[in-house]
């Protein structure tokens, strides 16, 4: 369900046809930009109700699809 919601949040900021996988940089492959990860925070934030501090920010945890997947689980249970 997480998994199937972000990759709907990434389709929708991207505007590209991309063949996902759950490893694939997606930072590297520039799937994602700056902006893009800012808005991907915003929709994360919107969809799964959970608050994402900037101190706690980290690069590597939006690199992929299988990261941003643990990341929210992570996060959903400290909200």
């Amino acid at each position: 369900m997480i998994k199937t919601k972000v990759i709907g949040i990434i389709k929708k900021i991207c505007k590209k046809k991309i063949k996902f996988t759950n490893s694939k940089d997606l930072i590297s492959s520039q799937v994602l930009d700056s902006l893009s990860i800012m808005i991907l925070i915003s929709e994360i934030e919107k969809n799964f109700t959970i608050r994402i501090k900037m101190k706690n920010f980290n690069l590597n945890n939006f690199r992929s699809i299988n990261n941003i997947v643990k990341f929210i689980k992570k996060n959903e249970k400290n909200s």
